[in-house]
């Protein structure tokens, strides 16, 4: 029994770590994106920049407010006149195995 909660909190320390990290990366990296948005220079290279690192996060926060940080910086690389309709479907079809709702289709 006295093993037991040691390793119970450190189980419950690790995980609130992980979703401390993905929460971290995510937060920088749409805001990465969205800052890129205020000048109207989102480019290919941003949206591949994005679809990188959001793809390597396995496990995006429950949390509504991480939704709307990746909803949103979706809605900058779908508005944005200079990424192609390839870059944008990739980021669609990633965001949706991401369980991000209320996106529009980008064809």
């Amino acid at each position: 029994m006295a093993v037991i909660f040691p390793i119970f909190f450190l189980i419950v320390f690790v995980l609130i770590i992980i979703q401390i990290t993905c929460y971290i990366k995510i937060k920088k990296t749409a805001q990465y994106v969205l800052d890129k948005d205020t000048y109207d220079t989102l480019y290919d290279e941003d949206a591949w920049f994005y679809h990188n690192k959001i793809s390597k996060v396995w496990y995006v926060p429950n949390n509504p407010k991480m939704y709307n940080v990746l909803r949103d910086s979706y809605y900058a690389i779908l508005n944005s006149k200079y990424v192609s309709s390839e870059w944008k479907k990739e980021i669609f079809i990633m965001l949706r195995e991401k369980k991000v709702h209320g996106l529009k289709k980008p064809f």
